[in-house]
């Protein structure tokens, strides 16, 4: 595992933690605005889950589909399949 890897893992677990503890945190908070932080909150922990599971794969996976050519490798296989 590189040390880039080991880097977004380890934000992964700060994100992890940050968001479990921010959902503690907000617990007490009554009506709208303590449901909309704790909807907030989880949304971080499983954005951190991602990164402890995937590492940088999913900066990867994100800086890939926002790109122009995204839909590169399908093309370049639809035209492969075509040329048989």
């Amino acid at each position: 595992m590189s040390r880039s890897d080991q880097g977004w893992r380890m934000v992964g677990v700060l994100l992890f933690v940050g968001g479990c503890g921010g959902s503690f945190g907000v617990r007490p908070l009554d009506g709208g605005i303590g449901t909309a932080l704790s909807l907030l909150c989880f949304l971080v922990t499983l954005a951190g889950v991602a990164l402890v599971v995937q590492g940088k794969r999913v900066p990867l996976a994100f800086r890939i589909e926002h790109s122009r050519h995204r839909n590169l490798p399908l093309i370049l296989h639809l035209r492969r399949r075509n040329r048989r």
